[in-house]
């Protein structure tokens, strides 16, 4: 079994999208999002949003099992501060 750990981009919009959705539907409480709008989504938007926002991938033999994101708040005031 071979693991890798790495920055998403673009090229990984399906597998991440597939990935959340799935944890959305399974358990909806642990996320500020919804399944409904997620699932609106478009492979492009999910694309342009990895551009835009730091998610890191789990991979296991080369399938993403897990994902971690990082986002800084767009207030100048709050630009110091990190959200996991």
């Amino acid at each position: 079994m071979r693991f890798d750990l790495r920055m998403l981009g673009p090229e990984d919009a399906c597998a991440f999208r597939a990935l959340r959705l799935e944890a959305l539907e399974r358990h909806p409480c642990a996320f500020a999002a919804a399944y409904d709008e997620e699932s609106g989504q478009s492979a492009a938007d999910v694309a342009e949003r990895l551009v835009r926002q730091a998610a890191f991938g789990g991979f296991v033999d080369g399938a993403l099992v897990g994902v971690a994101g990082f986002a800084t708040p767009a207030p100048a005031k709050k630009m110091h501060k990190g959200v996991l």
